[in-house]
């Protein structure tokens, strides 16, 4: 009867979950046109794929190796002038800058060769308070040296990351622009797309890991793991060959069926989760269109049906851990955001309860 009726109503939005970078805990959910999530989801996999071969050739090319030398060499040529110049005026005054285990020493010199401490003591009085004078005003010359290494430091720090920055959005640009261009039409993508591209560049190192040896394989599926973060996880899509509205039929209206699901993997003993392994419901492919239930098994199940009246009156799908709901778990878990308007109406005939939850909408 359902798929014979012409229904004034249109074609229900597709739905993706995306990493929220603030916030991993509370992924992002994104509305696309119908038939579109599949192409979000294929397209940053392909912007991965990009990344992963175009940033370590561009990090090995000659252009940025030059480029980071001559910014490593800026940084040793100032302090190689500085050591230097007090190198001269300790020199002048019959003094040496030595470097030791403990750090730099200056000593006074005769003869070309440090003064050992016996000798020095054996000098006369005012000889000696003489070099002592000089090695306090060279000490306090040399202190004033180490103290702006760290500053340099930090100064070659910035340069070699202004450098990084600018090489990986030769490619990070071009990959993000292009998928930018294919979703101009959908403003939650184009918003999305940038919040990727700021990430990324701050994160660039997770393309460049080169595991190597016996541990390689195990690097890399770790390394595999870190660039998930960018992956599309697709909840609801509508291809060409589903019908204008969908008719999803549930046959066992379980909380996890009805609403969804948050999986977990076993990672070092411990189980985790991230935004890829939400699970859309019969509620998130009903949306737009019909959800047939039978009412019997609806209320034997414990949890469906207490749900099922929220998300109506609420106007709200919202994932829900049956293991969390009753305090079986204490597992760190996500919320993921799913919002409706659901000004839905229901019609029973014996077992049988139809809803009409109309497409959500932005």
């Amino acid at each position: 009867m359902l798929r014979g009726e012409r229904w004034d109503r249109p074609a229900p939005s597709d739905w993706v979950y995306v990493n929220n970078f603030d916030d991993s805990r509370r992924p992002t959910a994104i509305q696309l046109p119908p038939g579109r999530a599949i192409a979000l989801r294929d397209t940053m996999q392909q912007v991965i794929e990009d990344l992963r071969i175009a940033l370590p050739a561009l990090f090995e090319s000659e252009d940025y190796q030059a480029r980071h030398a001559a910014i490593d060499q800026k940084f040793q040529a100032k302090q190689c002038e500085a050591f230097t110049k007090l190198n001269e005026k300790a020199a002048d005054a019959n003094m040496a800058l030595l470097r030791t285990p403990m750090g730099f020493l200056i000593a006074p010199v005769r003869d070309g060769k440090a003064v050992p401490p016996d000798e020095f003591n054996a000098w006369p009085e005012d000889d000696r308070r003489a070099a002592e004078k000089t090695i306090e005003t060279l000490q306090s010359e040399l202190e004033q040296i180490v103290r702006q290494i760290p500053l340099w430091e930090r100064e070659h720090r910035d340069e070699v990351q202004q450098l990084d920055r600018q090489t990986a959005l030769v490619a990070i640009d071009q990959n993000i622009n292009e998928a930018k261009r294919r979703f101009s039409d959908v403003s939650q993508v184009e918003k999305y797309l940038s919040t990727v591209r700021a990430d990324l560049i701050d994160n660039t190192a997770l393309f460049l890991a080169k595991p190597q040896g016996e541990l390689g394989a195990i690097f890399g599926a770790v390394l595999t793991n870190t660039v998930d973060r960018y992956h599309v996880n697709v909840l609801v899509s509508q291809s060409a060959k589903d019908s204008p509205i969908p008719i999803v039929r549930e046959l066992h209206p379980t909380l996890a069926n009805l609403v969804g699901s948050v999986e977990y993997v076993s990672q070092h003993g411990a189980l985790v989760t991230n935004f890829r392994l939400v699970k859309g419901g019969a509620m998130h492919r009903a949306n737009g269109g019909f959800l047939l239930l039978d009412a019997r098994h609806l209320l034997s199940e414990p949890f469906s049906w207490p749900a099922l009246k929220r998300m109506l009156r609420q106007r709200e799908i919202r994932v829900e851990d049956v293991a969390r709901f009753v305090g079986l778990t204490s597992t760190v878990s996500l919320e993921p955001p799913f919002h409706s308007t659901l000004k839905s109406s229901s019609s029973a005939t014996g077992c049988c309860t139809t809803f009409f939850p109309p497409t959500i909408p932005k």
